[in-house]
Order: structure tokens, then C-alpha cells, then sequence
């Protein structure tokens, strides 16, 4: 039998709702690596398992060693599975272990769109991961003028 993870990362919609039937709980299981089938599905964009996930599991804000599924989404550019995320609730000022947020990522890989998504969603612009630095900082780093203005 394939299993949750596997169905994350390149499975079908039909094989995760028939896994599904057969354990309520099983979409809420954490790897030995310590990912969210969530966080899988969005960073192997596999998106229509994502967005059923997004739908039934308990938490979209789950967080593994490798930060959350908004941040999977966010570094994978999937502007259709971070507006998603966002609408649900997804909360963009979620860390990972080096305290980055979805806002680094998309501001370091220059991702304007999905930076204008997170901003809108009120991503906190001034948060420092470990290296001390803020969304901004990186933005001026980068020398991307774009989102140096989506960032004011």
C-alpha cells in the first residue's frame, strides 16, 4: 500500500481520499522526518492532494524541522497553493528553525507576486530570522527595487 507521504509528494486525489476513508486520521500523521503530508503536497506542488489536505487536516500551519506548508508553497513559487493557504489562515509569521518566514523565502528567490500576496496578508516585514536579519533586509540585499516598494 502507498503510503500518505508518498501520496503527498506524487499521488492522486482519488488514492488520498480512498486512504482517507480507511483512517480518518491518517492526513494528520508526521513523517520520521518530521513532515506534514501538508507541507509534502506543497512542496512537490501536488495540488489538488494540497488543497484537499488544506480542507480536512487539523492544523495548515503544521510545522516541521523544514518550516511550515505556506513556506513549502512559497519556496516551490505555487502562487496558487500560498493564496489558498492564506485565505484558509495559514498564518504567514510562522518560523522555521533558522526563524525565516515565507516572506524571506519569497524575498530572497525574488517572488513579487508572492510577496505582494504575503504582505497583504500582513506578514510582519520587520521579523528577524537568526542571521538578524528582516524581509526588508534581504530586499535591500537583493537589490530588487520591486519588492523593496512592496515592502514600504
Amino acid at each position: 500500500q502507498t503510503s500518505i507521504f508518498d501520496i503527498a509528494r506524487n499521488g492522486t486525489l482519488e488514492q488520498l481520499k480512498e486512504l482517507h476513508k480507511s483512517d480518518i486520521f491518517i492526513i494528520d500523521k508526521i513523517s520520521k522526518e518530521g513532515y506534514s503530508p501538508l507541507t509534502l503536497a506543497c512542496y512537490y506542488s501536488n495540488n489538488d492532494v494540497a488543497k484537499y489536505l488544506v480542507e480536512h487536516v487539523k492544523d495548515i500551519n503544521s510545522k516541521s524541522g523544514y518550516g511550515t506548508p505556506l513556506m513549502a508553497a512559497t519556496v516551490k513559487e505555487n502562487k496558487e497553493l500560498v493564496k489558498l493557504l492564506l485565505e484558509k489562515g495559514a498564518n504567514p509569521n510562522k518560523t522555521d528553525v533558522n526563524g525565516s518566514t515565507a516572506l524571506h523565502f519569497s524575498v530572497i528567490f525574488s517572488y513579487e507576486d508572492i510577496v505582494q500576496l504575503l504582505v497583504e496578508a500582513k506578514a510582519d516585514k520587520y521579523l528577524k530570522d537568526n542571521r538578524g536579519k528582516s524581509a526588508i533586509d534581504y530586499a535591500t540585499i537583493t537589490g530588487n527595487e520591486k519588492i523593496t516598494q512592496l515592502l514600504k
